[in-house]
């Protein structure tokens, strides 16, 4: 369940399903599943209970096509629109690690978790109001810790940006922790760092802060990670998808090597060429193929200057412009009732 494009953004490696699945260069470093048993086991006490439920495949997701709750049905289209997919019918799941109830009475979960022996721990995410259930002791950070055992880079130069409950582990774990701007508030009690939101460009500004001045709870360590990380040194960043709507948990992870100081070009690819001589001075990811994001903003504009006579009008998101967007479509995040002026 993870949208297609995030492929070709020139990660080296995905941490999914909350840390159930670790791929780093094309390799598999880790993976959980569930077995059969537990799979139908989850899905005929769900539709017990009358809960919602979401299977959660490494490749697809899994719906129940005979629940038809308006607000199961209205967060299945959302999922499928937000992580751009098809959900599939539950008696189609296969390779599944784990799940999701959605609308699920929290004084249940102990129920289910002993049933099924206590293998599975669920997290509440009190914004959808559902739970999340990942194999007991698997977590995103154990996800990072497989990445950085196997790289051989340090926990000093791990960073990981986040906004749910099911970050807490990882940005406890990590050297920079950051809380997005719409994180949930336990996550932003506990972060170290915080940013702005995703579509505020929060990732950036504070990467740009740390590495600019590495102070961490009053210790200055500008200097070391500087000279580390110039002299052929590797360093973690994690970022996940952090918009907080698609059902799931996906993290990108990428370690950069350095035999020089580099410019500092954030994007995903970027070319310095020399005017008169024409010679390329620096190139990152010149030949990978990208998805014109661009030109969505300036259809965007167009749209916007269209139909507003006046552009300092404040324009509110309704609940159907944001739930109505069709499965594939691009779209930036939006949730219904923010306001854009």
């Amino acid at each position: 369940m993870i949208p297609e494009e995030y492929f070709h953004m020139g990660f080296d490696g995905v941490i999914l399903g909350a840390g159930t699945y670790v791929e780093y260069e094309g390799k598999i470093l880790h993976q959980e599943l569930m077995t059969p048993e537990e799979v139908q086991t989850v899905i005929d006490w769900g539709k017990k209970q009358k809960i919602g439920i979401i299977l959660e495949g490494e490749k697809y997701g899994y719906y129940d096509p005979e629940n038809t709750d308006d607000y199961y049905i209205a967060m299945k289209n959302k999922t499928e629109a937000d992580c751009k997919t098809t959900l599939y019918p539950l008696n189609e799941a296969v390779d599944v690690p784990k799940w999701t109830y959605h609308h699920m009475e929290l004084s249940k979960k102990p129920e289910i978790e002993e049933i099924l022996g206590h293998k599975y721990k669920g997290t509440y995410h009190e914004p959808v109001n559902s739970v999340e259930f990942v194999p007991l002791g698997v977590n995103k950070a154990k996800g990072i810790e497989v990445i950085l055992d196997h790289t051989g880079i340090s926990r000093e130069d791990s960073y990981a940006f986040g906004d749910s409950a099911n970050d807490i582990d990882m940005i406890k774990y990590v050297k920079y922790g950051v809380a997005m701007g719409n994180s949930v508030p336990e996550l932003l009690e506990i972060a170290p760092y915080q940013t702005a939101r995703v579509d505020e460009d929060g990732i950036e500004k504070r990467l740009e802060e740390i590495w600019s001045d590495l102070t961490y709870k009053g210790e200055n360590h500008e200097k070391d990670h500087q000279e580390n990380y110039c002299n052929g040194g590797h360093v973690i960043v994690c970022t996940s998808d952090t918009t907080g709507e698609c059902s799931g948990s996906r993290w990108c992870c990428n370690s950069r090597k350095t035999t020089a100081k580099q410019p500092k070009i954030y994007g995903r690819s970027g070319i310095v060429i020399d005017a008169k001589s024409g010679k390329i001075l620096y190139a990152k990811k010149v030949d990978d193929r990208h998805y014109p994001a661009s030109i969505t903003k300036i259809l965007t504009t167009l749209v916007a200057i269209e139909n507003n006579k006046d552009l300092y009008d404040e324009v509110t998101f309704s609940s159907y412009a944001v739930n109505s967007i069709e499965p594939g479509s691009t779209h930036i995040g939006i949730k219904a009732g923010e306001r854009f002026h």
